[in-house]
């Protein structure tokens, strides 16, 4: 079981990225697949650009395992 966490911005309903995930994870013979309630939504938005800026700020606060910080750098002065 992985115990790691990412946080990231996705544009689609949470139950359509798990099954894409799923297919992903079957093609390569993964056989540990997560469950739904393994996921969380952390902040529901209104605008792409205010889903980038809290993506940003949850990286942040929580620095999850999985993620890379390599392009918040232009959204730093918001800070």
């Amino acid at each position: 079981l992985c115990d790691s966490d990412y946080v990231g911005f996705i544009a689609r309903h949470l139950h359509q990225r798990i099954v894409e995930h799923k297919s992903f994870a079957i093609a390569r013979g993964d056989t540990n697949l997560l469950k739904e309630s393994q996921f969380r939504i952390l902040k529901k938005c209104q605008g792409k650009f205010d889903c980038l800026i809290f993506e940003m700020l949850f990286i942040k606060q929580r620095n999850p395992s999985l993620n890379m910080q390599t392009d918040s750098i232009r959204a730093k002065p918001f800070v």
